[in-house]
């Protein structure tokens, strides 16, 4: 795609919950506010999102061009897992994906 993976994630989290704030998205991603803010620079260069401000609050959408990345997206995710698959066996792959896929859960619900 021809993007980072950590600028992936930030698309794929900004399609799948539109209107969320950078703040958020950086303690999710685990990143700083500064690196989610130049991350959202590029991809809105790119096309992909756009930001609405609510007074001082900003809030990240995806555009038309950034929601068709997903296929993409769901395919690079499924051809890592594939590799992840190959190298580790495909249980401990899923167990690996599953850990990981718990982990963004219980960070975005602020549960940690």
């Amino acid at each position: 795609m021809g993007m980072s993976p950590s600028y992936v994630y930030l698309l794929k989290l900004v399609v799948e919950h539109p209107g969320t704030g950078p703040s958020h998205l950086a303690e999710v991603l685990s990143l700083a506010p500064s690196t989610v803010t130049r991350f959202a620079d590029a991809l809105e260069r790119k096309g992909f999102i756009e930001r609405q401000s609510q007074g001082k609050m900003v809030e990240l959408f995806p555009t038309e061009a950034g929601i068709a990345q997903m296929p993409a997206i769901q395919e690079g995710t499924q051809r890592m897992m594939d590799v992840f698959a190959n190298s580790i066996g495909t249980d401990q792959a899923f167990d690996l994906a599953q850990t990981l896929s718990d982990t963004a859960t219980t960070i975005e619900e602020g549960t940690v």
